[in-house]
């Protein structure tokens, strides 16, 4: 068996391990399948630099701390710019038209059920009376 095919085989061995410490880490699933597959990623990257006899598990662990630190820092510098930006630029009102119901909605009533009633009330109308019609 080839030194690769030992790496692989002892990497393979560290993903359940490698997920759950990123689950504690992150305390999303998304984003620590995340955290865990850039881990991945970075550690088959450096798979040169990695010397049989030291902790495959340490490794990992500490790649895992430090792409969370970098993404982390990334995610506050970028929310302070936006907060900063923010700050900066003047208060824009939305210029939304105000919304208004169609004739025959009812007040209270999502869309579809609007909908829903506005079809029967079309396709039943023409079989009322035209006395009923209103």
């Amino acid at each position: 068996m080839t030194a690769k095919m030992d790496f692989k085989t002892a990497l393979r061995g560290e993903l359940a391990q490698l997920r759950f410490f990123a689950l504690l880490l992150c305390h999303t699933p998304d984003r620590s399948d995340d955290l865990a597959q850039e881990t991945l990623i970075k550690t088959w990257a450096a798979e040169d630099r990695f010397q049989p006899g030291t902790s495959l598990r340490a490794r990992l662990f500490t790649i895992m701390r430090n792409t969370l630190a970098s993404v982390s820092q990334f995610r506050s510098r970028r929310f302070r710019r936006l907060t900063k930006f923010s700050r900066q630029a003047p208060a824009l009102e939305p210029q939304v038209p105000a919304l208004t119901r169609p004739p025959g909605w009812p007040a209270g009533e999502d869309g579809l059920v609007a909908a829903r009633r506005q079809r029967e009330v079309s396709v039943g109308r023409p079989a009322l009376a035209p006395a009923r019609r209103g």
